[in-house]
């Protein structure tokens, strides 16, 4: 289990998971496929956490894309200029919002805070 959310902060901290299936995510890194890259990483990362047990969702691409979109989006200052106190309650909340769509174990994403 822990392997697999390391996997998904790392996705989430720095865009990189590992480098397992290094000509994969050699490929996938070439600017044309950013979008791609993030969005199916995420994916098979969560699809692992459900064949594994820790999440419960029959839709992981689409989890994946909400989450990654979700958290770029509400981030954005560009589009919401959030005071400092509205970004850091988001910012709080990601990680319950994220445990309860994937039904994943309380505290699985605290690391985004």
């Amino acid at each position: 289990m822990a392997r697999r959310l390391q996997k998904i902060q790392l996705l989430v901290n720095a865009g990189n998971i590992s480098q397992e299936n290094e000509k994969i995510i050699e490929q996938l890194h070439k600017p044309a496929n950013d979008a791609l890259h993030s969005r199916l990483l995420a994916a098979t990362l969560m699809k692992q956490g459900c064949n594994e047990g820790i999440f419960k969702t029959e839709v992981p691409l689409e989890c994946a894309e909400f989450i990654l979109s979700a958290i770029q989006f509400l981030t954005d200052m560009g589009i919401y200029p959030w005071t400092e106190e509205d970004l850091k309650r988001r910012m709080q909340a990601f990680p319950i919002l994220i445990e309860r769509l994937l039904q994943a174990p309380p505290g699985s994403f605290q690391f985004l805070v």
